[in-house]
């Protein structure tokens, strides 16, 4: 017989006849049975792997923010000179130490605008432009990824300057790090009409500016915002001939995302108590920016307080019904499966007017998975992955389809090339080790796991990768179901804790895979 103690969590066998009796704790009163049967049928297994679980782990944590547009000023705000932004940062109530002016002017970056121009029109900020890109030309900067929260904090303009004139290393940079610098540049430099935009979509793409929806789109732009010239540093381009739905920034709001940045970085530590302060200090500066408050909704929706969380992300939807907050409310109403035609119709939407927006065509096919139209599911990865075969989203989409078409090896395939895709990061190894278990791969699932130890950026995500060790043992010891039990395709079964804000937890009770439905419970204890 073959027993399993509940206090060392060591499984052993014991002779007939003999009494059983722990080797580890020597104990007699904490052992259960450990029953071996066959592992079930792939079409008995989990059909569908919820996106909730991708969000949880940090995807996009899943993350998925994006800048949108700003109807009206921060409160109390205006256009002010960015030596006097620290000063109205300590008047929101920014602490003094934390209270940073990011596009100040200093004398650094004084020096490097002489040096550059001395036209105070559109030509010299052309040429500071020139100037800066040139420095990426010679190695000394490139544009960063935006598609996942990184944990390095953003740069000062300052800042910013001095690691690509230090040249020793190649600096990757995000496209409001380089607008902050351009900006700071343009005001040393005497040139008026300047100032920081948001872009929410160029008029000649089919995709939105920012479509991972996580550090936005910047750039500087001179002349009336009607018909500005545009100076987009992190793709390269700017003249007439450039196009854009964009906002301007009033100084405040230009500085907001520094603390918004700060926020992410946090958020890819998995520090949520430190993310939401510093989600605090973006809010202050720019209360109705969307961005800030679906960026807050991720920050609720991780620790677990999904009202807080739905009302962030409604908030947001109200402030705009962009392409973006619109993808934004209809994932968490797929978590919360409350996914009706209203939420396919704004995927829908946004598609018509982006059609190379490949993450709403992954999250259209989610729909269609766990309603059980495989075809039409198969429909939009397909196309999502002709739009972006490197997407590690797009792969995991794939494994959720094959899983819940009865397909092991595809399914096992994409998760695998979602991990290659992601250079291992741990939302991938979380796909891969829930097709494992979804298709009773133990000892594989359990190997992923541990390499998702070593990659857990926290206590709380290590805790969760321990549950499914524990998840593992007890599919392997339960009960084989009556073969007769069909399991539909889209049966799962999400519990979230609806805690107010105050409870900023992750775990609680472990989830239960069997019978064809995933249970993840994040109720606390």
């Amino acid at each position: 017989m073959k027993y399993r103690c509940t206090q060392c969590d060591v499984t052993f066998e014991v002779e007939d006849g003999k009494k059983a009796r722990c080797p580890e704790c020597m104990g007699v009163h904490n052992l259960e049975e450990v029953r071996i049967v066959p592992a079930l049928p792939f079409h008995r297994r989990p059909s569908f792997i919820p996106l909730v679980i991708l969000l949880l782990v940090g995807v996009g944590c899943g993350v998925w923010f994006y800048m949108n547009s700003r109807d009206n000023a921060a409160k109390g705000t205006g256009d002010i000179g960015s030596e006097d932004i620290r000063a109205q940062l300590l008047e929101l109530g920014i602490p003094d130490a934390e209270a940073v002016s990011p596009c100040a002017v200093t004398p650094a970056i004084e020096a490097f605008a002489n040096r550059t121009t001395d036209d105070d029109g559109s030509e010299g900020l052309s040429a500071l432009f020139n100037a800066l890109l040139e420095m990426k030309k010679g190695g000394a900067w490139l544009a960063a990824s935006q598609d996942q929260p990184r944990p390095e904090l953003p740069l000062t303009a300052d800042e910013l300057l001095a690691e690509l004139q230090n040249k020793q290393e190649t600096r990757a940079a995000t496209s409001w790090e380089l607008s902050c610098l351009l900006l700071a540049a343009a005001e040393a430099a005497g040139i008026e009409g300047v100032t920081m935009a948001e872009i929410h979509a160029f008029k000649d793409e089919k995709s939105p500016a920012d479509p991972s929806v996580v550090y936005g789109r910047f750039a500087v732009i001179h002349g009336s915002a009607d018909a500005p010239l545009i100076f987009d540093l992190w793709s390269g381009r700017h003249g007439d001939g450039l196009k854009a739905e964009l906002t301007a920034l009033s100084s405040l709001e230009a500085a907001a995302p520094y603390y918004g940045h700060r926020s992410l970085a946090a958020l890819a530590g998995m520090d949520l108590e430190r993310a939401l302060k510093e989600n605090d200090h973006a809010v202050a500066l720019a209360d109705s920016s969307p961005t800030l408050h679906v960026h807050r909704g991720r920050i609720f929706l991780l620790g677990g307080a999904v009202e807080d969380a739905l009302a962030e992300f409604e908030k947001a939807h109200k402030m705009h019904n962009g392409a973006t907050t619109r993808v934004a409310l209809a994932q968490i109403s797929l978590m919360t499966g409350e996914a009706g035609e209203s939420v396919e119709a704004d995927i829908r939407a946004t598609i018509k007017n982006f059609p190379e927006y490949h993450q709403a065509r992954v999250l259209l096919a989610g729909l269609y998975i766990m309603r059980g139209d495989m075809d039409n599911a198969k429909r939009e990865l397909d196309a999502a992955e002709k739009l972006a075969p490197a997407s590690p989203e797009v792969a995991q989409g794939m494994a959720q389809l094959y899983v819940a078409q009865n397909d092991p090896e595809n399914a096992i395939r994409y998760a695998q090339k979602s991990v290659r895709l992601s250079k291992e990061n741990f939302a991938s190894l979380m796909v891969l080790a829930q097709v494992y278990m979804a298709t009773a791969r133990f000892d594989e699932m359990r190997d992923t796991a541990r390499r998702m130890l070593d990659k857990a950026p926290s206590a709380l995500l290590k805790d969760q990768v321990r549950q499914m060790f524990r998840l593992a043992d007890e599919e392997v010891a339960q009960p084989a179901a009556p073969a007769e039990a069909p399991s539909a395709p889209g049966d799962f079964e999400l519990k979230l804790n609806n805690q107010g804000s105050g409870g900023l937890t992750l775990g609680g009770q472990k989830p239960g895979i069997g019978g064809g439905s995933l249970k993840l419970n994040l109720d606390e204890k």
